[in-house]
């Protein structure tokens, strides 16, 4: 899928919103490194899904990737977190394949970036307002 993602010119996308995040955030809290920290790897892989969307994956073959790699990252994470990932992707790919596949480079790219922005703000959202472990 990188490989798709570098001919299109849409990886270059996908470490902007974390980049914006880092230059306004002030002394963060360990919760809320935390918290970007999850988010930052939360949306690259909803912006992959995005990315993947917009030069025609299929759905099932993306799934099927899905699936592999959280087989692999399951023993790298904390089962909950783990199960949280899973499910958060899970929704993205639902969601963001019931979007149109955009025609221009640059159509895409905004599109990918729009995903990007809003779902580390709505992971942030989420993430930081759930209770301190």
């Amino acid at each position: 899928m990188i490989k798709l993602l570098q001919k299109s010119g849409l990886i270059i996308a996908l470490s902007l919103p974390f980049m914006a995040y880092a230059n306004s955030a002030a002394s963060p809290t360990a919760h809320e490194e935390a918290a970007v920290d999850f988010c930052s790897f939360a949306t690259e892989g909803v912006m992959r899904i995005a990315a993947a969307r917009q030069v025609g994956i299929d759905q099932a073959k993306l799934v099927g990737e899905l699936n592999q790699s959280m087989g692999a990252m399951r023993s790298q994470m904390a089962a909950a977190t783990a199960d949280t990932l899973d499910q958060y992707w899970k929704d993205a790919t639902e969601r963001l394949y019931q979007e149109p596949i955009y025609d221009s480079e640059p159509d895409k790219q905004a599109f990918v970036m729009a995903v990007g922005e809003s779902s580390f703000n709505h992971c942030l959202e989420q993430t930081l307002a759930a209770p301190k472990a």
